[in-house]
């Protein structure tokens, strides 16, 4: 295996949004080797600096879901598949009667259109953080005209409940210019038609000249499922749901218990 890509939350990252040593210490040796480790997150590019920069990684990442991939450190974007304006408005207009708190990712920046639930304590911690690692955070009141300045690459919708939820999720099934997909408890994304963590990984392949067949994937929600099902070899987490697990080849041990390091050791051997 050439690459070994990995989602953030719930896969490399523990409950308290660490690395734990022990993931970190074996993705450097096998980076030493020749290994390439790709982050592949519904994040956007920002949102990833923090863990990118921890690990001294310099291999593109792919964002929000596989919406955009792009070269970190130059900005660079390698692949960029945002949503329709057209599809933006008739989402919005759902959400709107939904009366829906949700958040719009472009390439760099996470926007808000206001501070809400617990998001004054998470934009505290983000500026305690060194400039590099900061997530960019916007406030913008009206989407409607950020929808038409901005490249938009995901919406984030946050749920009450999961009857809320539900509900929702089945009304924005039916806009066809929208990928619909439960990532998280609690929460939405909504990508372009068809863009899935899977487009990112293709691109991936071509950046470095290999086949699908070359690259590990581990991931742990559905937002996952079908970079599992594509990937050479796809790795679900011990604590991923059961849409996931089915989708993976097989199951590594969960994300509190250095997983990825478990699952690593397997694939390459263990030291």
């Amino acid at each position: 295996m050439k690459v070994i890509a990995l989602d953030l939350d719930g896969t490399l990252l523990d409950k308290k949004k660490q690395i734990s040593a022990g993931n970190q210490k074996r993705l450097q040796e096998l980076r030493e080797q020749g290994v390439k480790v790709v982050l592949a997150s519904g994040r956007s590019a920002s949102g990833m600096r923090l863990y990118y920069n921890q690990l001294g990684l310099d291999e593109p990442i792919i964002c929000c879901n596989g919406g955009l991939v792009m070269e970190p450190k130059t900005e660079k974007v390698i692949a960029s598949n945002a949503i329709e304006k057209a599809d933006l408005d008739l989402a919005a207009a759902v959400l709107k009667e939904e009366k829906a708190y949700y958040l719009a990712y472009t390439d760099l920046t996470m926007w808000l259109p206001s501070v809400k639930f617990t998001m004054s304590k998470w934009i505290a911690r983000n500026r305690k953080l060194a400039p590099e690692d900061r997530v960019n955070i916007q406030i913008r009141p009206n989407f409607e005209t950020l929808f038409e300045e901005e490249m938009i690459y995901k919406l984030l919708i946050f749920c009450a409940d999961e009857g809320e939820k539900k509900r929702r999720f089945e009304k924005l099934r039916q806009l066809t210019g929208l990928e619909v997909i439960d990532s998280m408890p609690g929460a939405i994304d909504v990508m372009r038609q068809g863009v899935t963590k899977a487009d990112g990984l293709k691109v991936i392949a071509k950046y470095y000249g290999i086949t699908m067949e070359e690259i590990v994937f581990m991931g742990d929600h559905n937002n996952d499922i079908q970079a599992l099902k594509e990937a050479g070899i796809g790795i679900a987490m011990g604590n991923a749901t059961e849409a996931a697990k089915e989708a993976a080849d097989w199951l590594t041990i969960d994300h509190e218990s250095d997983g990825v390091k478990e699952a690593l050791d397997r694939v390459f051997g263990r030291i």
